[in-house]
């Protein structure tokens, strides 16, 4: 295993489940949430939840409450 990647464990165990598409235009969102890991994906799951408009914007790949 390697444990000094950069990368979350979860990454280099089951690899990326979805690959999103680069941002290439502007989008308007009542909230962006910065950083799609457990806790911005679930911050994101409740607002949609209630109605909210929100985008998550990550560097990297963004978890998702369905694996």
């Amino acid at each position: 295993m390697n444990l000094k990647s950069g990368y979350p464990f979860w990454l280099i165990k089951s690899g990326l489940p979805f690959n999103y598409r680069q941002l290439k235009k502007s989008i308007c969102a009542d909230i962006a949430i910065l950083g799609g890991g457990i806790s911005g994906a679930l911050v994101a799951y409740e607002l949609v939840q209630k109605g909210i408009d929100c985008i998550v914007v990550d560097k990297y790949t963004i978890s998702s409450p369905d694996l």
